[in-house]
């Protein structure tokens, strides 16, 4: 019974933090913290590292995409689809 009860909880629990996830579309802006050479790897923009690969669109429109800079990260259908520079007041709190 303990440890049915424990998998359900962390089943839930895994349920809610990956929610934002599995949803249609998700939008997220920080500043780039590490950014690898190219456009595919892992890209830690504020608190959450990113996997993207060689599909993601790269918008450097606003400003390049350089650690400091501030970007938005979209997500669609729980993959990363865009990532795109900000202005400095989108990322400020």
């Amino acid at each position: 019974m303990k440890i049915s009860l424990k998998l359900y909880t962390l089943f839930a629990l895994l349920l809610f933090i990956t929610q934002p996830l599995l949803a249609k579309e998700v939008e997220y802006k920080g500043i780039i913290h590490a950014r690898p050479a190219g456009t595919a790897g892992n890209w830690i923009i504020g608190d959450n590292v990113y996997k993207a690969t060689d599909k993601t669109k790269i918008d450097e429109e606003k400003g390049p995409l350089i650690v400091g800079a501030c970007a938005e990260v979209e997500i669609k259908n729980g993959k990363i689809t865009e990532i795109e520079s900000e202005s400095m007041k989108k990322c400020q709190k």
